[in-house]
């Protein structure tokens, strides 16, 4: 059995995170200058008696406009926008991945799947099309969108009760690095309670930010992932290639990778 270690997949790993756009550019701080005006009245109101009478008062008010300019730093953080040709790019590779990983799960022989992807546009993208892609395979696929911490539980009774064979955890696309990791640990806890016992197939961008990997340092969740099959599913641009392994889950919770299978990418 050869077995790939995490140290031999760097190249996947950046691949991976290219499909949910996490290599793009960081986030820009600017400071703004912001200077207005404020017209500040002041009404003064003196009452002094008439010589003349002595008895007949005269009130004169005297109104003063004093301008008041105030300035103020305003600090924002903006996220870039990526160029169009890099986003077509992201798009390119996220349909090209979804498509492949639908061909290779049902030449792994799956007939039924569940795809739960994090609710963002990248991974509902993918999610679609693997599921499309599986289901024209002659296989049966549910696409299910996750709300952390919203709509977990019922979606791994779903999953559970009806019996799918593999769940696919589409985690990633442009959400956060710590959401990814939280949203996953918390599905992969959702299914454990569930009873669920089919496969867990890990998406690329979800190991891609060690979603796999915290979840393997929680005893609990290692103590459920080494008694379920856990596929995980690659990329490989320079091989043309999405790549499937296997994980092997060690008494210790190390985690290697065997190689299984590999379809072509677009």
């Amino acid at each position: 059995m050869q077995t790939t270690t995490i140290a031999g997949i760097v190249i996947a790993l950046i691949i991976g995170l290219a499909i949910g756009y996490t290599a793009a550019p960081g986030a820009e701080t600017l400071t703004t200058t912001v200077t207005s005006t404020v017209t500040q009245t002041t009404t003064e109101t003196d009452i002094r008696v008439m010589v003349e009478t002595e008895t007949e008062f005269r009130t004169v008010t005297n109104t003063i406009t004093v301008p008041i300019t105030v300035t103020s730093t305003v600090t924002e953080t903006l996220n870039p926008v990526p160029p169009l040709e890099d986003l077509q790019k992201g798009v390119t590779l996220r349909l090209k991945v979804g498509s492949a990983a639908g061909k290779g799960l049902a030449e792994l022989g799956f007939k039924n799947i569940a795809v739960v992807a994090q609710s963002n546009l990248f991974c509902i993208e993918l999610g679609s099309v693997l599921a499309a892609v599986f289901t024209s395979s002659g296989g049966i696929a549910k696409l299910i969108v996750v709300e952390p911490g919203v709509n977990e539980v019922d979606t791994a009774s779903l999953i559970t009760d009806t019996g799918f064979e593999a769940v696919v955890l589409a985690y990633g696309g442009n959400s956060p690095p710590e959401s990814v990791v939280a949203g996953f640990k918390s599905m992969v806890s959702a299914l454990m309670d569930s009873g669920y016992k089919g496969a867990v197939v890990v998406h690329a961008a979800a190991f891609a930010n060690m979603a796999l990997q915290e979840s393997l340092a929680d005893d609990r969740l290692c103590g459920y992932l080494k008694g379920v099959d856990v596929y995980v599913y690659l990329p490989n641009p320079d091989e043309g290639k999405l790549e499937f392994f296997r994980a092997v889950i060690e008494d210790d919770c190390k985690l290697g990778l065997e190689p299984v299978a590999e379809v072509n990418l677009g």
